[in-house]
């Protein structure tokens, strides 16, 4: 009654993948053409090729080495990379104990370090009313600071 559930099979055409090309030979041409068009692959002394956006380490195979440039790990990893996240730095700073996450001054609230989730949060109702709300009080005490230095003697 209570039999083991069988694991899936290995994919065969993996083991064919990495016996397909030897370190000695050197990559063909549409390889290097390929490595030539992106800027963020580059050949390893293994004969592998790395894409240095995500640290994925590829055949030297343009099947496969075109696979990860259209995947979706790449699409979002240099997607991540390109985002400038300087634009929101008086109110996003790094968080001081996770590297994924920034940290607002505003809400007080830890934000993913994702484009998407930096945006929402940044045009989110509570970020616009607090921050009007601390403008406002910053405005104010400059005005109660200018003028209350200015009228003693």
């Amino acid at each position: 009654a209570n039999q083991p559930t069988r694991r899936p099979q290995a994919d065969p055409r993996l083991h064919l993948r990495c016996t397909a090309m030897s370190s000695s030979s050197a990559p063909p041409k549409a390889v290097v053409d390929f490595v030539a068009a992106h800027s963020d692959a580059e050949v390893l002394d293994s004969g592998k090729v790395r894409c240095s956006t995500t640290g994925h380490e590829c055949l030297p195979q343009l099947d496969v080495l075109r696979a990860h440039w259209e995947g979706k790990t790449y699409r979002k990893k240099a997607a991540l990379v390109a985002y400038d996240f300087e634009q929101h730095a008086p109110h996003l700073v790094p968080h001081k104990q996770s590297k994924h996450l920034l940290y607002c001054t505003v809400t007080r609230q830890p934000v993913s370090r994702q484009p998407s989730a930096v945006e929402g949060h940044v045009n989110g109702k509570r970020f616009k009313r607090m921050l009007a709300e601390r403008e406002a009080a910053q405005a104010k005490r400059s005005r109660a600071g200018a003028g209350g230095a200015g009228g003693e003697k």
